[in-house]
């Protein structure tokens, strides 16, 4: 009988980068932070994976040059924390509120996995990410799970920039699913009695209270917003207010927006400035 000789996995090819498997596909192979890196390219056809190849090692070579050569390949969790956190701060875009939740979301992921501060990089896997996930998921709301899992994804994402390791291990972990809120708006007539006793209330703001509810309700101004609207913000003529949201921090998405200037708006905001300016 005739000894068979073990085929061979891999195959050079007249590429340094470039190899191709028994089955006929061709794989790109290059280092990260001294660790080796490969990419199936997908193709059987040479011609196609020469072309494939050049994008895969320019965009090697971009992820390399992020990391300035000054990144350990042992980079662990906490380190890369540490420089999300640096890029949270510098993003001027992100509100003082949003930032402090982003970093509620990291210091509950951090005590949710154990030893994940000192856990190089390159040493978690994406059945590590699974698998916190799976706990975590049974803890928390879906809102601050899938939050929590964008804070791991863009920590993780420090290291894939820096070139410490190619790919993002938690990027296989799926969001959890939303339900939309039940919301449960009361009746006009209801909503007319609400404001109605808060009126005849006995306190002395008892009529500004319900003033203010009422201008939440006929404008869809958040508290923050209502409560920097002045005169000059309502223009009568136009039919509308303009809404600029706290001198420093803004509206929600730091845009100015005009609101429509409704019926029941319009009569409250008169009434308004007809009652406090005969007030002394």
């Amino acid at each position: 009988m005739k000894e068979c000789k073990p085929t061979k996995t891999w195959e050079r090819t007249r590429l340094q980068n470039l190899v191709r498997h028994k089955s006929g596909r061709y794989y790109a192979r290059a280092f990260a932070g001294g660790k080796e890196v490969w990419k199936s390219l997908k193709t059987s056809h040479y011609s196609v994976a020469q072309a494939k190849l050049a994008e895969f090692l320019k965009e090697h070579r971009e992820r390399r040059s992020n990391g300035n050569g000054e990144v350990s390949a042992k980079m662990t969790f906490g380190e890369a924390a540490a420089v999300h956190l640096r890029n949270l701060d510098d993003n001027l875009s992100i509100k003082p509120r949003t930032r402090d939740y982003w970093r509620e979301c990291l210091a509950a992921l951090q005590k949710s996995w154990p030893g994940m501060n000192e856990t190089e990089v390159r040493k978690i896997t994406q059945t590590d990410c699974k698998e916190w996930a799976r706990a975590y998921g049974k803890t928390v709301s879906p809102t601050r799970y899938n939050n929590t899992i964008s804070v791991l994804r863009h920590v993780l994402n420090v290291a894939v920039e820096a070139g410490v390791v190619y790919s993002n291990a938690a990027a296989a972990v799926k969001r959890a699913p939303m339900r939309g809120k039940e919301i449960a708006l009361p009746t006009i007539d209801k909503f007319n009695a609400l404001i109605s006793e808060m009126r005849a209330g006995h306190s002395r703001d008892s009529v500004n209270c319900a003033d203010f509810a009422a201008g939440l309700a006929f404008t869809g101004c958040r508290k923050g917003e209502a409560g920097q609207i002045t005169w000059r913000n309502v223009d009568f003529e136009a039919g509308e207010i303009v809404v600029r949201g706290d001198a420093e921090t803004g509206t929600k998405n730091w845009e100015l927006r005009r609101v429509p200037l409704i019926p029941d708006a319009c009569t409250l905001f008169q009434r308004m400035r007809s009652e406090r300016a005969r007030s002394p």
